[in-house]
C-alpha cells in the first residue's frame, strides 16, 4: 500500500470487496446447482471496473 494515494488504496479495497461478493455468490450458485442470472451481469460490470483500475495501480 506504500506509495498509493488514499483515493487508489479505497478502489482497491472495494475491488478486493467486489471480488469477494463475486466469489461467494458464485459459489452459492455452484453449491445449488443453479445458473448465475442477474449477478453475473453484475460481476461482469465489477470486472469491467477492476480493468479500468488497472493502469493507476
Amino acid at each position: 500500500m506504500v506509495g498509493l494515494t488514499y483515493q487508489q488504496q479505497q478502489a482497491l479495497l472495494q475491488r478486493v470487496k467486489s471480488l469477494e461478493k463475486w466469489k461467494s455468490q458464485v459459489e452459492a450458485h455452484m453449491s445449488s446447482g443453479g445458473t448465475p442470472g442477474a449477478d453475473s451481469d453484475h460481476s461482469g460490470q465489477t470486472q469491467a471496473e477492476s480493468q479500468q483500475q488497472n493502469p493507476t495501480v
